[in-house]
């Protein structure tokens, strides 16, 4: 349920331009116990800079806090296969990893140290 009232909330509340959010059929959240949000966020930032100008697919991510304190991230792709597609370019972009292993590191979490949801809409 968290994770449905995170992602009306970034759909309705996040920004001010409007943005065409129906070409987004697949929504992924992370979620972790990050020591240190306030340092991990700023390359976590970075990093979702760096993934909205460079993945080969369109992507739009926002991070922040879930309602019981951790630190949590909404991606919206087209798809799961665009989502996939966009995590295999991850792993094996040099910048990217750099980035994420060093927000994993402000956070006091081990590389791939989260728990996630999906969510396809229909």
């Amino acid at each position: 349920m968290r994770a449905l009232i995170l992602i009306f909330s970034i759909f309705f509340f996040s920004s001010s331009s409007a943005q065409d959010l129906t070409k987004y059929g697949y929504a992924y959240m992370s979620k972790s116990e990050c020591e240190n949000h306030e340092k991990a966020i700023i390359k976590l930032n970075e990093l979702i800079s760096y993934m909205e100008e460079n993945a080969p697919n369109s992507t739009q991510i926002r991070c922040g806090r879930l309602a019981d304190g951790k630190q949590g991230c909404l991606t919206l792709v087209e798809n799961y296969q665009a989502y996939d597609e966009n995590l295999s370019w991850g792993e094996e972009d040099e910048e990217w990893n750099q980035i994420i292993r060093q927000v994993w590191k402000d956070c006091g979490i081990d590389d791939f140290g989260f728990d996630s949801e999906a969510l396809t809409f229909e």
